[in-house]
């Protein structure tokens, strides 16, 4: 399942996109039949940068524990870590404008033991 939220007034990097994002994120991790270790987001806790730094490697959440949204510092320092975590044209868009989570279902209902029936179109 992929879902995409964009912002049509500019880029992601504000508040109002965030607050958003962060609901979709966890709406799709609450669905039912959603395998939730393999939902992926910007809010996603593996979803990480690593670098090199003086002294070894450096790496850590691509939005980290105390991420404050209406903090323009904040919301610098992910655009640093999208860019360090080479995310970029996968899970947010080349200009900025849209990310997306990413969640695999289940086959099976983990609450009745039912085979999930998903519609294709073959």
């Amino acid at each position: 399942m992929l879902v995409a939220v964009c912002d049509k007034q500019g880029n992601i990097f504000n508040q109002n996109f965030f607050d958003t994002f962060k609901n979709v994120h966890d709406q799709v991790f609450f669905i039912n039949g959603v395998n939730r270790s393999l939902v992926t987001s910007l809010f996603s806790p593996a979803t990480r940068f690593t670098e090199i730094v003086e002294g070894g490697f450096s790496g850590g959440p691509v939005i980290p524990a105390d991420f404050d949204s209406s903090n323009p510092a904040a919301l610098e320092l992910v655009r640093k870590n999208i860019d360090k975590a080479g995310i970029l044209g996968r899970q947010v868009s080349s200009d900025f404008k849209c990310a997306m989570v990413t969640a695999q279902l289940l086959d099976i209902d983990p609450e009745n033991r039912i085979t999930i029936r998903y519609l294709s179109n073959s």
